[in-house]
């Protein structure tokens, strides 16, 4: 099996753009994971939100993302990926400053807003992960780029945790939060100045078809899927709601009710990271 990783893991990170995505995406992960875990705390004690604001907040949010992912896919088609994936990358710029200028849960909105707006890169960021894995070995190649990024997420839950039990909320999360912003710049250029289109420029004939397509033509015809994707999209959907309906409820479940430490949550955080970057692997080898 260590064989195999170092194989596959070599072959993988030797093309260029599944090594600056594995890099910047593993350290927006390393600063992100330290306070997200402890944003509905944050929102409740310092930013006076109750479970009706969590709860809206949480709507908006996942809304927003939803609206965002089909325009997000159609504009990497047209536009190519890497050009929408650095301007997704510079709107999450933006969110961090309003965070930290707010003085009230309402204030957080617009951030949450433009997070969202953000997202419209994700289909385009999946769609270069994909265009750039070896074809023959897909599934243990992403399991290779999961591990990496996925690392992160053993460590920064533990040190939020014990930062947010030293500091209060208050402090725990602006300093996340400066670090993210300092990161976010560093994260958008590197990929701006070293991303490599995947989307076939050569096909012309096919281009000029698809551009003299209606947006109405596009976006029908994006719904034409097999059914096996049908059935994945169902089971995704089913899984959100459930998900969806406590997660942002559970660190107050954990620390106001069990009567956690945050490090304590921070640690049962870590476990999961531990538990994602050790079976991503076997599990993208198994599906090969």
């Amino acid at each position: 099996m260590s064989n195999n990783f170092i194989r596959v893991a070599k072959n993988v990170f030797s093309n260029r753009n599944i090594l600056v995505i594995a890099i910047t995406t593993s350290l927006i992960s390393l600063t992100d994971m330290g306070w997200r875990p402890f944003w509905s705390l944050y929102l409740k004690n310092e930013l006076g939100a109750d479970m009706m604001a969590i709860g809206l907040l949480s709507t908006i949010a996942t809304s927003d993302r939803l609206l965002f992912q089909l325009p997000g896919g159609l504009l990497a088609d047209r536009f190519g990926r890497r050009k929408i994936i650095v301007i997704g990358t510079a709107l999450r710029l933006i969110p961090p400053i309003f965070y930290l200028m707010a003085g009230h849960w309402t204030h957080v909105i617009p951030a949450v807003l433009i997070s969202g707006a953000a997202s419209i890169y994700m289909p385009a960021f999946n769609a270069i992960i994909a265009d750039s894995l070896p074809e023959e070995e897909r599934g243990a190649g992403y399991g290779a780029y999961r591990t990496i990024t996925a690392t992160p997420q053993i460590f920064s839950p533990l040190i939020g945790g014990y930062l947010m039990d030293m500091f209060g909320y208050r402090e725990g999360v602006k300093i996340f939060l400066v670090v993210s912003f300092i990161v976010t710049i560093f994260v958008t250029f590197a990929r701006w100045r070293v991303l490599q289109e995947t989307l076939d420029s050569d096909e012309d004939t096919k281009k000029t078809v698809e551009e003299q397509k209606t947006w109405k033509e596009q976006i029908s015809g994006s719904f034409e899927l097999p059914r096996s994707i049908w059935a994945m999209v169902a089971v995704s959907l089913f899984g959100s709601f459930g998900l969806r309906m406590v997660w942002d409820f559970m660190p107050l479940y954990a620390i106001e009710i069990i009567g956690l430490s945050n490090t304590q949550w921070g640690l049962i955080q870590t476990s999961g990271g531990i538990v994602a970057a050790a079976l991503a692997m076997p599990g993208g080898m198994l599906s090969d």
